[in-house]
């Protein structure tokens, strides 16, 4: 941002709190690398529900009656699957689509 006087002004500074850390990023790979681990963990549970079924990931997508693409972003933690997918799926699994999916905040 430019404020006319030949000074440029960041678009973000981050707060005073955070100055430490923002300069080597280690506050934002913590957010980073907890998401990351919690996805992997409910990734995981359901991938490896269907594994221990003997299920593909086309059999589970017919099985739930989703679409494979579906199934594939559930595992992955890719997007946000409606809630009736999960069900669908967890269904399909003989599961609680809580222990899939806790809630947000809850133990993965």
């Amino acid at each position: 941002m430019n404020t006319g006087a030949g000074e440029m002004l960041p678009l973000y500074a981050p707060p005073a709190s955070c100055a430490g850390e923002a300069a080597g990023g280690s506050f934002a790979r913590g957010i980073v690398g907890q998401w990351r681990a919690q996805t992997h963990r409910r990734r995981r549970r359901c991938g490896r529900a269907r594994e221990a079924r003997g299920l593909r990931l086309e059999d589970l997508a017919r099985a739930s009656g989703v679409s494979i693409r579906t199934v594939f972003d559930a595992e992955h933690g890719r997007g946000h699957p409606h809630a009736s997918s999960k069900k669908l799926i967890a269904q399909a699994l003989e599961l609680d689509p809580l222990e899939l999916w806790p809630p947000d905040g809850e133990a993965a």
